[in-house]
């Protein structure tokens, strides 16, 4: 109640007297990709000098990754094998969105992975894939529908049960 007292409590036990900041930074529009903005605070407490917080420094990335299958390999008969690779010049690239078409029909999000993943796919069926890459600040790739990769999995005959015969 009173300005002169301070805010804070003495630091007699902890955690009385212990504090925190927050601050944000609103950025200008229209920043270049690349530029760094750093940032640090200036605390003040009654009549004592100000405490300088360490400086923070975010770099700007306003660039889409980029990425590509490198490889979808049939496993067995029905297990897809795929690989990929991503570029970001800035934050890099999080994971990648996986995208399938089955017997060309249009083209699914089917979950998310990393540089690689085993998909389990229907026997006798043509998958086509393609991803696109996320990065670490949430740029998401755009690219067209396309397939980057295509395999057909194995055509899976029905086991035919005999009938047991006795000896």
């Amino acid at each position: 109640d009173n300005p002169l007292t301070g805010f804070l409590p003495p630091n007699k036990t902890a955690p009385e007297g212990d504090g925190y900041l927050n601050y944000s930074v609103h950025l200008k529009e229209g920043l270049a990709d690349g530029t760094r903005v750093s940032n640090s605070a200036a605390i003040l407490f009654d009549n004592n000098d100000a405490i300088v917080t360490n400086s923070w420094t975010n770099i700007i990335d306003n660039n889409s990754p980029s990425s590509s299958i490198n490889n979808a390999t049939l496993i067995g008969d029905t297990t897809i094998r795929i690989l990929s690779t991503g570029t970001d010049a800035a934050s890099g690239v999080e994971n990648y969105k996986l995208f399938a078409s089955e017997n060309g029909g249009p083209y699914k999000q089917i979950g998310m992975m990393r540089d690689s993943v085993l998909f389990h796919a229907k026997p006798n069926t043509v998958y086509q894939f393609y991803i696109a890459a996320v990065d670490s600040v949430g740029n998401t790739e755009s690219k067209a529908a396309q397939a980057e990769a295509s395999v057909t999995t194995a055509k899976v005959l029905p086991v035919k049960m005999l009938p047991l015969t006795g000896e």
